[in-house]
């Protein structure tokens, strides 16, 4: 599943309502996967505006975060703490007014994570933030470098998204 998530626009408590309807109904077709193959391999991904503490991912998603002693349960997602590729100072995927957030994930199944054909792990997510992807020119009061984008209003930025990309390395195993 690939999903965008309704914006915290209004404040993000006015705004849970709607990301929180939307990850029931994800959840729901998770759900209806299952009860046909158990065993399903599902991705959800995607900027869900909300970080795994927020209602939406935590009780409509179900998702938790992935760590190498987690004991899994079998109907929830995960996802490992991602850690930035090349800036120690990049502490998210999104910079809002002077802090990073995490609001891009991609979470996976207890059946990905335990799969024979596939290996994840914990250490196998991260964000990408190459140097082309951050706004060098306006570095914020804390001198780190934020995701470049697109456009600030109407202005042209030049830019890829005001967010950082999440990746997750997957090795995949062919008999």
């Amino acid at each position: 599943f690939v999903v965008h998530f309704p914006s915290r626009r209004g404040g993000v408590g006015l705004s849970e309502t709607y990301r929180s309807h939307v990850a029931t109904v994800v959840r729901e077709h998770i759900d209806s996967i299952f009860v046909e193959r158990p065993l399903a391999k599902v991705v959800v991904m995607g900027d869900m505006n909300a970080d795994m503490q927020s209602p939406c991912m935590a009780q409509g998603l179900k998702a938790k975060v992935l760590k190498s002693e987690t004991v899994l349960a079998e109907d929830a997602l995960y996802e490992a703490q991602p850690v930035t590729a090349f800036h120690e100072e990049v502490k998210g995927t999104y910079f809002f007014q002077n802090e990073w957030e995490q609001i891009d994930h991609i979470l996976v199944s207890s059946s990905v994570v335990q799969s024979q054909t596939m290996k994840v792990s914990p250490e196998g997510w991260s964000i990408f933030d190459a140097s082309f992807l951050l706004d060098e020119k306006h570095k914020s009061a804390r001198k780190w470098n934020y995701p470049k984008r697109t456009y600030l209003g109407t202005s042209y930025q030049k830019g890829f998204s005001d967010h950082l990309p999440v990746v997750l390395q997957m090795q995949l195993f062919f008999e």
